[in-house]
């Protein structure tokens, strides 16, 4: 006996349950129900103008398994959309994106809270980026895809599904229109930085395609050989872009930055200086490197003025930006080096002076020498700041690369001064010896007033004043009590 499909899909229904038990089914934007796997209207070369998306057959259909005549998606003219039932709305989303030849696949998911999320695949032209479907004449094509993983404000699966179409169908319509300024600005023959700035905007013209004609074709049609260079050179760019992401994708430092959905390469190439400066400062060396290969600025300044240099001490990490093109001389909003950030401290946290040691050695060997008493905007030089946190070894650095003993800050204070306000007894020792009467009295006069009990001590035993020095310097404590 001669079985045919129908007898054989019976007996396996008998024997393993119903073929496609699942209740999903394809429905198009005429109402159409197809099963899983067999998308007759897919053809070899486009897909024709209907659009599928999964979802419950029991939603869309009466209670003969007919579909409703409200979903044909048949209408003249554009509706009044805000008349519609999400379902109406829905199908009129689904035809919309079908005559960009497109087609929907997705899973519509209930959250805890009873609102929903929908992930989708939007489904195109034949490409690369890959999702395998039956093909009109069998075998399988392999189609483009964009995945859009959307987290709803709604609290039905139908508004959910309304929703998204209308997302899907704004980006297509947002896309066409770039499309179109692409060519447009091709055929003015704009500046390579306007071509670039829509390309950053819109990364996926480098591939874009307008009449079966890429954008580089047009460029090279319209002897626009600048352009076509940078269509180029920006989708080999464009491949180190992908390679971050695969980098950061499921980490912490895509959620950190919010990269994560469609738009993953145009997040990345926004947020390329940001992500630079975290890159950095967690000492992530190779994802430093493909920043950098993709023109993140090694001198971008965050909201105080603070370069990448500022975020590390980390040799290596400093090594390469500044083979880059980092300025180790740059100077932050409130006027720090890298040398005067390097040796302050944040005022939750006083660092060890060996922990500072290795990068401050590192920092002066290549900052000007003109910036060593470069001061911030509270008139502190490095040995100042040195002087408050009692390093005795980072000021003996500092004054063998040339730090002025009698630079004044804002208060008219020298370091020395600066080491009695603060009680740094070794400061003290260092630098009594290489200061004048006058200013080790002035120290003696600041210690007194700050109760600094080590450096007084220092003072007092270590130096002979004369009884007009210290006439002076009781007077001078007894006025400012």
């Amino acid at each position: 006996m001669k079985l045919n499909f129908k007898t054989l899909c019976a007996i396996c229904s008998l024997m393993f349950g119903a073929v496609n038990a699942s209740p999903y089914r394809f429905l198009d934007g005429e109402g159409n129900r197809f099963s899983r796997g067999s998308l007759q209207r897919v053809n070899e070369d486009k897909i024709s103008r209907s659009s599928f998306i999964e979802v419950e057959e029991s939603d869309y259909s009466d209670s003969d398994g007919s579909v409703s005549d409200d979903l044909s998606g048949k209408s003249n003219g554009d509706p009044d959309l805000s008349s519609l039932t999400p379902k109406e709305r829905f199908v009129y989303y689904l035809d919309k994106i079908a005559s960009f030849g497109k087609i929907m696949v997705g899973e519509c998911h209930e959250k805890e809270d009873g609102l929903y999320n929908y992930t989708m695949q939007l489904v195109g032209e034949k490409g690369d980026n890959t999702i395998e479907m039956r093909g009109m004449y069998g075998g399988k094509i392999k189609l483009n895809r964009e995945i859009y993983n959307e987290h709803l404000r709604c609290t039905t699966k139908e508004e959910a599904q309304a929703e998204i179409s209308k997302i899907v169908y704004e980006d297509l319509l947002r896309k066409e229109e770039a499309v179109r300024s692409m060519m447009e600005s091709i055929s003015r023959g704009d500046t390579t930085d306007n071509i670039q700035s829509l390309l950053e905007e819109n990364p996926f013209l480098v591939d874009a395609k307008f009449n079966n004609q890429s954008m580089f074709d047009y460029a090279k049609q319209e002897r626009k050989d600048d352009i076509a260079q940078l269509l180029t050179d920006f989708r080999e760019e464009q491949v180190l872009v992908q390679n971050i992401y695969e980098k950061i994708k499921g980490t912490e430092i895509s959620d950190k930055f919010g990269i994560q959905g469609k738009n993953t390469t145009q997040n990345i190439r926004q947020k390329k200086n940001e992500l630079l400066r975290f890159a950095v400062e967690t000492s992530n060396l190779d994802l430093v490197d493909l920043l950098i290969q993709i023109s993140a600025d090694v001198n971008g300044e965050d909201g105080e003025g603070y370069t990448p240099l500022f975020y590390t001490r980390n040799v290596e990490v400093a090594e390469k930006l500044i083979k880059h093109g980092a300025d180790i001389n740059h100077k932050s909003g409130d006027n720090r080096t890298l040398l005067t950030n390097s040796i302050a401290n944040s005022s939750r946290k006083r660092e060890p002076e060996e922990k500072k040691l290795p990068w401050v050695k590192f920092v002066l060997k290549r900052i000007a020498k003109d910036k060593i008493n470069e001061p911030t905007d509270l008139g502190n030089a490095a040995l100042h700041i040195a002087a408050k946190f009692n390093y005795s070894k980072i000021a003996q650095m500092l004054i063998e690369a040339g730090a002025g003993l009698n630079v004044k800050n804002k208060e008219g204070m020298t370091p020395l001064m600066c080491a009695s306000k603060y009680d740094s007894k070794e400061i003290a020792e260092m630098l009594l010896p290489k200061s004048t009467p006058e200013e080790i009295g002035q120290a003696l006069q600041v210690a007194v007033k700050y109760k600094s009990k080590k450096v007084i001590d220092v003072i007092v035993d270590g130096v002979d004043f004369s009884k007009e020095q210290l006439k002076t310097i009781f007077k001078s404590i007894a006025i400012d009590q």
